[in-house]
C-alpha cells in the first residue's frame, strides 16, 4: 500500500484545491532500521541487527552483504570492503552517483593505499600478490610476482620495488631508463609536478624528469617522511592520509525542507511554512528529494514532494449555547487528501486546559466530541496520525454561553386577618431548575398596604428558596388587595382581589 504523509498548517476555511507538500515513505522505520545515512545518489549506509549495509533508497541492496567499512571517496570512488582475517577484502566499488561495481575476484588493499589514485587501485590479490586494477575492477599491471611493494599511480607513473631496488614504472608496465652520473640507482620516489627524486648508491639525489628522460643533481631533501603518494612531504606539502569526501556528488544537491527543533525534537519547515511537527530524535535536511530521521528509535527515509489536495479542518458552529451543569457537543470536520481517504488516519484532540484526550465519535470526515464547559473559550489541539507519524496538526476554539432555565415562583398568603403587629405574611418560593447554583434578586411588590422590598438570594441547584414578605393592615378592612413576586432571572407569580382585615 503506498504510504504518503501529508504536513501543512491547519486553516478554518472550506476545502479548496491546493498543492501540498508531501513526504512518501521510502523506508518505513517498521522495517528495523537502525541507522541511515546517505553516502552516494541514491545509496544509504544502513545499520540493522548490528549488521551494517548498502541499500538504494526503495530498501532494495546495492551490496549483497554485509560490510566492515565504507571508505571515502577519491576520483569519484569509494571502497566496500569486508574484514577477513587480518587482511580487508574489497568487494567492490563505488561511484558517487551510486553506481556499485562488484569485484568477481578476490582483492585485499594495502596499508595506506585504499583509494583510487590516476584511476588506478594498487591490491594484493588471493595469493598476495602485488598489482593494478582499473576503475572496473579488472587487473591491469602486476600479479606476476616481479613486484615486492608497489606504489600508487600518480601523473601516469608508479614506484614499485624488488627485493628493495626502486623502478618507476607507466601503465603500460614499461620502466623507466633512469641513468644518472655516477652510482646505481637504488631508490626512489613518486613523480611529483613531473619529476621524480632518485638516489644512487653513494647517497647522492638527482630528480628525473619524466618528460625529458634527464636526471638533474639535487641536495637532500630536509626529510625523508613520504606523504600518502609516496613522495617526498617537505617537497609536496601533502600528509600521509589522502583526502577523502564522505559525499562527493558531481552535480550540486537540490535543497528542501530543513529540520528545526524544539523541545529536543525535530521537524520540518520550508520558506516559514510548517511540513512536518516535531517528532523525530534526529533528522537530516532534504537533499534531492530525501531525508532520513529516527522515530522512536527507528530510522526512515522521508521523499519530498508536492500532491494535490490537503488537510483542511472546519467548524460549523464554534459559539455555543449550554445549559449550567449540563455537556454540550463540539463538532468540526477534517478534510483529508484524496490520497488518504482509503488510508487509516487516527484523529486526536487534546485540551490545552488539562490535556485531556477527547473521546471523539467518528463519521466520515465529521467528528463531535462532548464537554461541560469550565470556561467561556477552550482551545483543543487537533492531530492527524497514521503509520506512527504526526502527518497534520492545527487548533480550534469553541466559545460557550451559559443558557439558564427560567426560575418558577409561587406565591402563599397566610389568612386574610392581620395579627397583633398588625400584618398578614405572605411567602414567596423560589425554584431553581438548573444543575447548578443561581443567585438572583427577588422582587415582592404589591397594593397599597404590602410592604415592598428587594432581597438577594442563592438557590442550590435543583432546589428552592423561600422569601417572606407582608401586608398592614389596621383599623379596617381593605379589598382588592394583591402582591407579585419576580427574580431577576425569570419567572413570577400574582395573587390579586385579596380583602383583608384588621387584627380586632
Amino acid at each position: 500500500m503506498r504510504k504518503i504523509i501529508f504536513f501543512l498548517l491547519v486553516a478554518l476555511s472550506v476545502a479548496s484545491y491546493v498543492e501540498a507538500q508531501t513526504a512518501v515513505w521510502q523506508i518505513s522505520p517498521s522495517q528495523g532500521f537502525t541507522q541511515l545515512k546517505r553516502v552516494a545518489v541514491d545509496v544509504y549506509q544502513a545499520t540493522k541487527a548490528g549488521e551494517t549495509l548498502l541499500i538504494h533508497a526503495d530498501g532494495t541492496p546495492v551490496v549483497p552483504m554485509a560490510y566492515d567499512e565504507l571508505t571515502g571517496f577519491r576520483e569519484h570512488k569509494a571502497l566496500v570492503l569486508k574484514k577477513e582475517k587480518e587482511r580487508m577484502r574489497i568487494l567492490g566499488i563505488l561511484s558517487d552517483r551510486g553506481q556499485f561495481t562488484p569485484l568477481t575476484q578476490k582483492y585485499y588493499t594495502l596499508l595506506g593505499q585504499a583509494f583510487y589514485s590516476d584511476g588506478m587501485l594498487s591490491v594484493a590479490n588471493g595469493a598476495g600478490k602485488a598489482g593494478y586494477i582499473d576503475e572496473e575492477g579488472q587487473p591491469v599491471l602486476g600479479f606476476d610476482g616481479k613486484f615486492d611493494v608497489i606504489k600508487p599511480f600518480a601523473e601516469g607513473y608508479a614506484a614499485v620495488f624488488r627485493n628493495k631496488r626502486y623502478a618507476l614504472i607507466d601503465k603500460s608496465g614499461h620502466r623507466a631508463q633512469i641513468i644518472i652520473g655516477v652510482g646505481e640507482v637504488w631508490s626512489g620516489t613518486n613523480v611529483y609536478k613531473g619529476k621524480a627524486y632518485v638516489k644512487d648508491a653513494d647517497g647522492k639525489f638527482y630528480t628525473y624528469d619524466v618528460k625529458t628522460r634527464k636526471c638533474v643533481s639535487v641536495g637532500k631533501p630536509s626529510s625523508f617522511q613520504l606523504d600518502y603518494l609516496s613522495c617526498f612531504s617537505c617537497i609536496t606539502k601533502r600528509g600521509k592520509t589522502p583526502h577523502f569526501n564522505d559525499w562527493a556528488d558531481t552535480e550540486p544537491r537540490q535543497i528542501g525542507p530543513s529540520p528545526f527543533s524544539q523541545d529536543g525534537l525535530y521537524g520540518y519547515r520550508e520558506n516559514g511554512i510548517l511540513i512536518l511537527p516535531c517528532q523525530f530524535s534526529a533528522a537530516t535536511p532534504f537533499e534531492d528529494g530525501y531525508a532520513a530521521v529516527v522515530l522512536k528509535g527507528k530510522a526512515g527515509l522521508l521523499k519530498y514532494g508536492r500532491e494535490p489536495g490537503n488537510f483542511t479542518l472546519s467548524v460549523p458552529q464554534n459559539h455555543l449555547v449550554y445549559a449550567p451543569g449540563r455537556s454540550v457537543t463540539c463538532a468540526f470536520s477534517l478534510e483529508r487528501p484524496g490520497v488518504w481517504q482509503s488510508e487509516h488516519v487516527r484523529i486526536a484532540v487534546i485540551s490545552r486546559t488539562n490535556g485531556e484526550q477527547m473521546a471523539l465519535q467518528e463519521s466520515g470526515e465529521q467528528y463531535s466530541f462532548s464537554i461541560v464547559p469550565s470556561s467561556a473559550e477552550q482551545v483543543y489541539d487537533v492531530m492527524a496520525f497514521a503509520e506512527g507519524l504526526k502527518l497534520w496538526a492545527g487548533e480550534i476554539s469553541y466559545f460557550f454561553k451559559k443558557q439558564e432555565v427560567r426560575l418558577r415562583c409561587s406565591l402563599t398568603v397566610h389568612g386574610t386577618q392581620a395579627d397583633e403587629d398588625d400584618r398578614v405574611y405572605v411567602t414567596a418560593t423560589i425554584v431553581n431548575p438548573n444543575a447548578e447554583e443561581v443567585t438572583t434578586k427577588v422582587h415582592l411588590h404589591g397594593s397599597e398596604t404590602f410592604h415592598n422590598e428587594t432581597l438577594t438570594v442563592t438557590i442550590p441547584a435543583n432546589g428552592s428558596r423561600s422569601v417572606k414578605g407582608y401586608f398592614v393592615v389596621k383599623s379596617k378592612d381593605y379589598s382588592n388587595q394583591s402582591v407579585t413576586v419576580t427574580t431577576d432571572k425569570g419567572g413570577s407569580a400574582t395573587q390579586e382581589g385579596l380583602t383583608l382585615r384588621p387584627f380586632y
